[in-house]
């Protein structure tokens, strides 16, 4: 074993004590959804000192916007940083099944920072149909999530707790295809706005763009709807009761 790999077991371990010290010590442990905490060690470990409340969007717009119907040349979009534990290679290799079923009039393009070790990977496939953005403004980042027609997250990572972005771009009137893993799927599930796919499976995962193109979402809720399910200030006055209920004021 190499000092690096014992390194890194070692900062592992350090990393998992603080948690079950901090676990110990809290009076109440907020988690984001049920969904990701039955499945989650740590979560169940205290699940007696559990409370669910939803993570606010920082990036709220200043109007929600209604579902807009595609048009060709279709554009798909991801939000996040360019980083291994995205799964962007399933979603890479859903092109040729896509070129398949859409033919060629669409563009996937990628909006986040790129982690040095991802280079290789956005010169490999970087090309007039892959559009690798980079770091983008806040009024771009806003555009861009109006201008897309579906935003797909394709992680496969255990540790995604909710993948904030799906809601941003729902806000903005653009539904998403995004991993059936536990936490990550729960803006879908609770909405309909959209698809999920099985993790992992780039044919999948091309499939359920394919039909959020070709069909629409499977529901298409109201601006009043999303704006009421991803209210920011009922995740606040949930805050301000439980900061209550701890202190007893």
């Amino acid at each position: 074993m190499t000092g690096d790999n014992v390194l890194s077991k070692f900062s592992a371990l350090l990393c998992g004590l603080s948690h079950l010290v901090a676990g110990l010590l809290a009076r109440k442990i907020v988690a984001t959804t049920e969904d990701y905490a039955h499945r989650n060690w740590f979560c169940r470990l205290f699940r007696k000192k559990l409370e669910f409340i939803d993570v606010p969007v920082p990036n709220w717009p200043q109007k929600i916007s209604p579902y807009r119907s595609p048009v060709k040349p279709y554009k798909i979009g991801f939000v996040g940083r360019i980083a291994p534990e995205k799964s962007l290679e399933v979603l890479l290799q859903a092109l040729d099944p896509l070129k398949a079923k859409l033919g060629p009039d669409f563009t996937l393009e990628f909006v986040g920072p790129i982690e040095s070790g991802m280079y290789d990977l956005v010169s490999k496939y970087s090309d007039e149909r892959v559009i690798f953005r980079g770091r983008v403004s806040d009024e771009e980042l806003d555009q861009f999530y109006h201008d897309i027609d579906v935003l797909v997250l394709p992680s496969n990572n255990r540790i995604e707790a909710f993948g904030l972005v799906q809601v941003e771009a729902m806000l903005r009137g653009t539904p998403c295809v995004t991993s059936d893993r536990p936490g990550m799927r729960q803006p879908v599930s609770r909405t309909g706005f959209g698809y999920l796919f099985e993790p992992g499976n780039s044919e999948a995962l091309a499939g359920a763009i394919f039909k959020t193109l070709s069909d629409g979402p499977e529901t298409i809720p109201s601006r009043s709807q999303l704006a009421s399910t991803f209210s920011s200030d009922k995740i606040c006055e949930s805050y301000e009761r439980l900061y209550l209920d701890i202190t007893g004021g």
